[in-house]
């Protein structure tokens, strides 16, 4: 079982056991990533990967944390592949005040590192001042792995063109650099039960604040639900046609699925966008429209 543990550069702790370290932000933990931990896992030593609480760069610049994997995302990922611990640095502004030694000194070497793997271009210390070839020259007697970059389609793998992808309503690419459907997890809430009427029951997802959201549109999804994976045809928007909403919504209609789950926590994965959300002029043409949806997502998943 993995192990988080949350660092607080106010209050630190230490390790005592050998590690190999990835570091990095992680956020995603895509194909890129994957080399970084698939280096990691060579060493004989327990595997760790060391990643911050908020992104440093949104924390700087006021900006909301938007994340493809959660701290629990990540977890989930990293007990799948055998890592023994998620190391959170708990982003703050001292944390981030540090100078380049003084991350090494007060925060790497905690974790006694004997490997640590991280990207060509990884930065640390105070306006990232720190880089891989000052620790390696600072770590001469830790082995330090830096993974060059990694292209997908001709383009580098990064959190950055993911996200954008996915706000873009492409999810094919996103999914393509991720490794893995885009996912969004979140509780079933009661909502207006306007589906019931036109033959399509939803369950409606409250989406958490830091998760990115896709464009507003319909997608052929996959809806894990107590642990079982169904279909979904699955809205992400406002539902302009009927009671339009102040905050954005997964509704999902589930194919072969009728129970009531309310207040329970569902996985939704995102597998290709079939259309933009709209404003329909009638109820019978949405129900028209949604039933050609259903159609649509599953033939593509068949």
């Amino acid at each position: 079982m993995i192990k988080v543990i949350y660092f607080d550069i106010n209050n630190p702790i230490s390790l005592k056991e050998d590690l190999s370290l990835c570091l990095g932000y992680f956020d995603g933990v895509h194909l890129g990533h994957m080399k970084l931990i698939e280096e990691a896992k060579k060493s004989p030593f327990k595997k760790a990967m060391v990643t911050f609480s908020l992104s440093p760069y949104d924390f700087l610049h006021n900006q909301n944390n938007k994340v493809i994997t959660t701290v629990d995302d990540k977890k989930e990922i990293l007990q799948k592949i055998g890592f023994d611990y998620l190391i959170v640095l708990i982003t703050s502004k001292e944390l981030l005040s540090l100078r380049k030694d003084e991350f090494i000194n007060q925060v790497l070497r905690r974790f006694n590192p004997k490997k640590i793997v991280c990207g060509f271009d990884y930065s640390f210390g105070y306006k990232a001042e720190g880089d891989v070839s000052y620790l390696k020259s600072i770590l001469n007697d830790i082995e330090i792995i830096t993974i060059d970059e990694y292209l997908v389609n001709d383009k580098k793998a990064s959190s950055t063109l993911i996200k954008e992808y996915i706000e873009n309503g492409n999810l094919d690419k996103a999914n393509q650099i991720l490794g893995r459907p885009y996912k969004i997890k979140g509780i079933v809430k009661k909502g207006n039960q306007i589906g019931r009427t036109l033959s399509f029951p939803t369950v409606n997802v409250k989406i958490r604040n830091d998760y990115v959201v896709p464009c507003f549109g319909v997608y052929a999804t996959k809806i894990k639900v107590e642990g079982k994976e169904y279909i979904g045809v699955t809205n992400v928007g406002i539902h302009p046609t009927v009671d339009k909403l102040n905050c954005p919504i997964i509704e999902t209609h589930i194919i072969s699925f009728n129970q009531d789950i309310y207040f329970e926590e569902v996985e939704v994965e995102f597998y290709s966008f079939i259309r933009k959300e709209r404003k329909f002029a009638s109820l019978e043409e949405l129900k028209n429209q949604i039933a050609s949806d259903k159609e649509k997502i599953i033939a593509y998943f068949q």
